[in-house]
C-alpha cells in the first residue's frame, strides 16, 4: 500500500517552483489542455487575478504527485468563501488532475478532500468543466458515496472529432454532402499556385504571424460586439504573445494559417498534445467569405491530422455548433460542479436548490 499524503501550495510561485512535478502529473492525466501546466496557470493568475489568493492541493503517493487541483479564492454573495479553477473566456487554465494509470482513486480522492477541507472555503465551485469525463466523474461519484452533498449542472456540449483508426474509415463518417460542397469550393477557388496552408510551431515564426491573426479576428463579429472575444487590445495581445512563447517553446502550440495570393485569410490558434489538438481561437477575413476560408481551413487541418498517428482527437472546446456536425463529432457534456465543504456551504446549497425548485414550479404554473 502506498504512503499517501497531501500538501498545499500557497502561491503560483510555489507551483512554478514545483513545475517539473506538476507538469509530469499533467502528462499522466490523459488528454488535458497544456493550459493546465504550471507556467500557463501562473501566467493566467498574473494577468486576470493578480490580487487573488492562490492555492493548489497536491496528493502524493510515496512522494510522487498523483492528483492535484489549482484554485483561487474569492467571495460569493459577500459571505460564501469559494474556491474556483483559474480560467475564463480566454482559456481554461484550471483542471482536476489525476494520474490516469492509477487504480487507487478512492484513496487519492480521500486525501484530496482532506486537503480541500484545510482551505478557508465553503464551496468548491467549478464551472465549464467536463464533469462526465475522467477524473471529474470519478471524483464526484466518490464525493456522493462518502456522503457529501454536491450538485452538477449541465450547461452545454462541446464537440470532439475522433481521428484515431484507419484514416479512410474516419473520413467516411464525415457528412458526404457537405464534404462534397467543401471540395467543390476548394476546386473552384483555390489552386496550387494561389493558396498556401501552413502549420507553424516555431516560437519566433508564430510571434511574427500573431499580429496579423489578431487583426483578422478583430475584423470579424468579435471586434464589433462588445465583449465578443477579440484580442486586439494591447494587454490581451501581450498576454497571448507571452502564452504563445511558453507553449511554442514547450512544443504545445500549433498555428494553422491559410493564405490566398500571399494574403492571410484564416487562422486557428491551437494547443497540441500527444493525443489531441485543442482549438482555442479561430478567425477568418470576412471580406474573403466567398472563399469559405474557415471551413476550408478546418478541412485541411483534419486531413493533416489524419496523416499524423500521434493525434487521436480534434477538440473544438467551445459550445458545439451545427457547422461542426459535418465531422461526425463526439459530444461531451460541459457544466459546473458545486461541492460544499462546510456546514455553511451545505446549507447554502440546500437553500439554493430549494429556491430553484420553487422558481421552476411557479414558472410552470403562472396562473396558480
Amino acid at each position: 500500500m502506498p504512503n499517501y499524503s497531501f500538501k498545499i501550495l500557497n502561491s503560483a510561485d510555489e507551483l512554478v517552483a514545483e513545475a517539473d512535478s506538476w507538469n509530469s502529473l499533467w502528462s499522466r492525466t490523459g488528454s488535458q489542455s497544456p493550459l493546465v501546466r504550471a507556467e500557463c496557470i501562473d501566467l493566467w493568475m498574473r494577468r486576470f487575478a493578480p490580487e487573488a489568493t492562490f492555492r493548489a492541493v497536491v496528493v502524493e503517493a510515496d512522494g510522487v504527485a498523483v492528483a492535484g487541483i489549482p484554485l483561487y479564492l474569492q467571495r460569493r454573495a459577500k459571505v460564501l468563501r469559494t474556491a474556483m479553477l483559474p480560467g475564463n473566456e480566454w482559456g481554461a487554465n484550471g483542471e482536476l488532475l489525476c494520474d490516469a494509470s492509477r487504480q487507487d482513486t478512492e484513496e487519492i480522492f480521500f486525501h484530496l478532500l482532506k486537503g480541500l477541507k484545510q482551505l478557508p472555503i465553503d464551496f468548491l465551485w467549478c464551472p465549464t468543466i467536463r464533469y462526465e469525463d475522467f477524473p471529474w466523474n470519478n471524483f464526484c461519484e466518490y464525493g456522493m458515496r462518502s456522503g457529501h452533498l454536491l450538485r452538477t449542472i449541465q450547461q452545454h456540449h462541446t464537440a470532439v472529432i475522433p481521428l484515431y483508426g484507419n484514416s479512410e474509415t474516419v473520413a467516411e463518417t464525415w457528412d458526404k454532402k457537405e464534404l462534397a460542397n467543401i471540395k467543390r469550393r476548394f476546386r473552384n477557388r483555390y489552386t496550387p499556385e494561389n493558396h498556401e496552408f501552413r502549420i507553424t510551431s516555431d516560437a519566433d515564426e508564430i510571434a511574427a504571424l500573431l499580429p496579423d491573426c489578431f487583426a483578422i479576428e478583430h475584423t470579424s463579429w468579435k471586434g464589433h460586439k462588445e465583449g465578443g472575444g477579440s484580442i486586439i487590445k494591447k494587454d490581451m495581445v501581450e498576454y497571448y504573445t507571452a502564452q504563445a512563447r511558453i507553449l511554442a517553446e514547450q512544443g504545445f502550440l500549433r498555428l494553422y494559417t491559410l493564405f490566398i495570393d500571399g494574403r492571410l485569410i484564416a487562422f486557428q490558434y491551437n494547443y497540441a498534445t500527444v493525443k489531441t489538438v485543442f482549438c482555442m481561437k479561430i478567425g477568418y477575413d470576412p471580406a474573403m467569405r466567398e472563399f469559405a476560408p474557415g471551413m476550408i481551413l478546418q478541412w485541411l487541418i483534419n486531413l493533416s491530422l489524419l496523416d499524423d498517428p500521434n493525434n487521436n482527437h480534434f477538440d473544438f472546446m467551445g459550445i458545439a455548433g451545427a457547422h461542426q456536425k459535418i465531422w461526425n463529432p463526439e459530444l461531451h457534456a460541459v457544466g459546473e460542479v458545486v461541492f460544499p465543504l462546510t456546514l455553511q456551504g451545505r446549507i447554502a446549497l440546500s437553500f439554493h436548490q430549494l429556491y430553484g425548485r420553487m422558481k421552476s414550479r411557479s414558472s410552470c404554473c403562472p396562473g396558480e
